[in-house]
């Protein structure tokens, strides 16, 4: 009789829509004896598999407003969350707070890590600190905060003067991320709160204490024109401050009758 049709032809027509695909050795064309059963629905048919998630995916359960980038504005830490981190933090970390917090480093090994004791110029009470490239000064001085200098003083009779001022046993660091974590943890502080927040609040809480922005741009080695857009809400306050402090020029001839405003004696508007 007729002979039967080779097990590719019983394929194509058994499954005319098919999703899949026959593959074959190299992904060629494929031949007799070369199919392989690697599929679901039929042993012959390989299924094709799901894109990788792009950039913009986000897995199922995360939260959609979560800051993903580094320099995103998260609410700094308030005094009780500052201080349980440093209750709970490491001796290495404990530098490293108290440096960003009173002195608004960068916490990274451009600025704060790299951080040597020649650094520290005593006579002057000032740090200079070796800027990263953001577009501001490229070195800076900062003074030293009094609430620092005790701290600093006692680091450096420790250390003997010499190396890195945050280290772990005289060794470098190159991140904190881990002891960051841990601290919080041990902490109870579950939102997010990262160690660049620490030069978020330095820079909040000295604009709303009134410094002038030019001075803590320098300090902070940044541009005025950066904080202005990234501290807007506290920008926003000061200039309401500034106006508020010129001096009332007495004048109240339309204070009594604002009905008056705009219009002259002679009954003809302004």
């Amino acid at each position: 009789g007729r002979p039967h049709p080779a097990p590719r032809q019983k394929l194509r027509r058994a499954h005319p829509s098919a999703r899949g695909r026959v593959v074959a050795p190299d992904d060629q064309e494929p031949r007799s004896g070369s199919i392989r059963p690697t599929g679901h629905d039929h042993p012959h048919v390989v299924h094709p598999r799901r894109p990788e998630p792009g950039p913009g995916d986000r897995p199922p359960g995360a939260d959609p407003g979560r800051p993903r980038r580094d320099d995103d504005l998260i609410i700094p830490p308030t005094a009780a969350e500052t201080q349980a981190i440093l209750e709970h933090a490491s001796p290495h970390l404990v530098r490293a707070i108290l440096l960003s917090y009173y002195l608004g480093l960068r916490p990274g090994t451009v600025e704060l890590l790299t951080l040597i004791w020649d650094q520290v110029l005593w006579d002057r009470e000032a740090i200079l600190i070796l800027s990263a490239h953001k577009g501001g000064p490229e070195k800076r001085m900062v003074p030293i905060h009094p609430g620092l200098m005790s701290h600093l003083r006692a680091w450096h009779e420790q250390d003997e003067g010499e190396g890195p001022i945050v280290h772990y046993h005289g060794r470098p660091i190159r991140s904190l991320k881990t002891a960051w974590r841990g601290a919080l943890q041990r902490a109870g502080i579950k939102r997010r709160l990262r160690m660049y927040d620490l030069r978020h609040n330095f820079v909040t809480q000295a604009l709303e204490r009134g410094a002038d922005i030019k001075a803590v741009a320098e300090i902070a080695g940044s541009r005025a024109d950066t904080l202005m857009r990234f501290y807007q809400h506290v920008s926003t306050e000061l200039r309401r401050q500034t106006v508020a402090k010129i001096p009332p020029t007495g004048y109240t001839k339309y204070s009594q009758n604002p009905k008056k405003i705009g219009r002259r004696d002679d009954g003809l508007t302004s």
